[in-house]
């Protein structure tokens, strides 16, 4: 009951200092700040809409081979022969869901997969590694890719940038 309370009162105020500060504007001011709100609001609702579309295709995404792959990597003895066999499966969702959800997925695994051993389980996997290891990305070894990834799904393409854009900044 105090947490609603607390929040109540701080919307109060946010509402009243936001009323306020707005009634010293001039109308040309006032118009700007508008627009700017508008703005503000409607490239954030696309933020969210472009974000639950992407993180519903990385949800769905299959992950377990890729995530056996890197947990098998660390434990392995000759954990050089992972790599290759990472880029394959990792290039498959790739191809299957497009670059920006298979980034994250690759990304979202890995981490998954390095954050359930110990620093020193990272650090003897590192030092089994040998220091160069050759990755084929297309070719005889993970097969010749056709990407069958729609170029976008519900306005949101799936090809753009490969990282996750920040939410627009709220006008001053």
């Amino acid at each position: 009951m105090n947490r609603l309370l607390g929040a109540v009162s701080t919307l109060v105020v946010a509402v009243a200092f936001g009323q306020a500060c707005r009634d010293e504007l001039t109308p040309a001011q006032r118009a700007q700040w508008h627009a700017d709100s508008t703005r503000y609001l409607m490239e954030f609702r696309r933020w969210q809409h472009d974000s639950a579309v992407i993180d519903s295709l990385v949800r769905i995404a299959p992950k377990d081979s890729l995530l056996g792959l890197y947990r098998n990597m660390l434990r392995s003895k000759t954990p050089g022969t992972y790599p290759q066999l990472i880029e394959c499966e990792a290039q498959r969702i790739t191809d299957r869901y497009g670059p920006r959800v298979g980034q994250q997925v690759q990304d979202g695994t890995k981490q998954r997969a390095f954050s359930e051993v110990s620093d020193s389980q990272i650090s003897a996997m590192n030092s089994r590694m040998p220091p160069a290891v050759p990755i084929e990305i297309w070719g005889p070894i993970c097969g010749h890719h056709v990407s069958i990834a729609p170029d976008s799904i519900e306005g949101v393409s799936l090809r753009d940038s490969l990282a996750r854009p920040d939410p627009p900044r709220q006008p001053n």
